[in-house]
């Protein structure tokens, strides 16, 4: 309530103030008084810019905070996933130099360092990938979508045995995007489907001049389907590594389908799995 009543006095005396301003560096120009007829025009453009002016602070300022509540959330939950595995390595190192681990456990010991370095070094990946994805431009070409996707990205997957993988595209389809660019969205969009279809299907195909990759496997529910595409959320809140990843994901491929002209949203009506729809914007 507060805040309702400070903000409109504030405007109100800053309005008041830039009349008053701009009467007398009138008069300083023209060396004589303005009229009244003047005086009121001031007062009516004044009046007419205030609501203006504090719709676009107040604009300003709600995104500036969410900004920086998403930025202290990604900051926090960065430091988190660094300091779980780096707190691991720094207790067995300790334990080595007091020789408190024997010669018989120590390679079981030096598998687990080396899993918890290479979760850090993908972990680092990610972020780099995330950040190269929002801000770094990147040429783009036309490219024939069914022969790109069976030379460059589905020899890199491997589907489940009890899963049926189809992609139905013509030969002709063509989609103009960066190379490397439309691999990482491709290969992370695949990537899930394959992590949570144990059994079914997993289809690419064009539907309304749209890309449409489906699945028959977990599905999203309807409360995390808002936030997929946020950095850093996890629809799985498990602490297994291997299941949940990092959450940044989804966040690069909305970040590099948006830099090449495209955007990635899920059918919120597909009930029998994950339907993701890539179209042009």
């Amino acid at each position: 309530m507060r805040f309702k009543i400070i903000v409109p006095f504030i405007l109100l005396t800053s309005g008041i103030f830039l009349v008053i301003f701009s009467a007398f560096i009138t008069y300083l120009i023209i060396d004589e008084p303005i009229g009244m007829k003047m005086f009121t025009k001031l007062i009516i453009m004044v009046l007419f810019l205030i609501p203006i002016i504090g719709y676009l602070a107040y604009y300003i300022s709600k995104k500036l905070q969410k900004d920086a509540d998403e930025l202290s959330l990604m900051i926090g939950s960065f430091a988190h996933d660094f300091k779980t595995p780096l707190t691991v390595i720094d207790g067995y190192l300790e334990e080595i130099e007091d020789e408190m681990i024997s010669k018989d456990n120590m390679p079981d010991t030096i598998a687990l360092l080396k899993n918890e370095t290479k979760f850090l070094n993908d972990l680092t990946v990610n972020i780099l990938d995330f950040t190269r994805a929002t801000k770094v431009k990147s040429e783009k070409n036309t490219i024939l979508l069914k022969l790109f996707l069976e030379t460059n990205v589905i020899p890199l997957l491997k589907f489940q045995n009890h899963v049926d993988f189809k992609l139905e595209v013509s030969d002709d389809i063509e989609i103009f995007f960066n190379k490397m660019d439309l691999k990482k969205v491709f290969i992370n969009l695949l990537q899930n489907s394959i992590k949570f279809t144990k059994v079914g299907y997993i289809h690419v195909y064009i539907r309304d001049h749209n890309i449409v990759i489906e699945d028959s496997g977990e599905g999203i529910e309807k409360v995390y389907q808002e936030k997929i595409f946020n950095p850093y959320f996890t629809v799985e809140q498990s602490k297994n590594r291997e299941k949940s990843g990092f959450g940044l994901g989804l966040a690069i491929v909305k970040s590099l389908c948006e830099k090449n002209g495209y955007k990635i949203k899920i059918d919120k009506e597909f009930k029998n799995g994950t339907r993701m729809i890539l179209y042009s914007s």
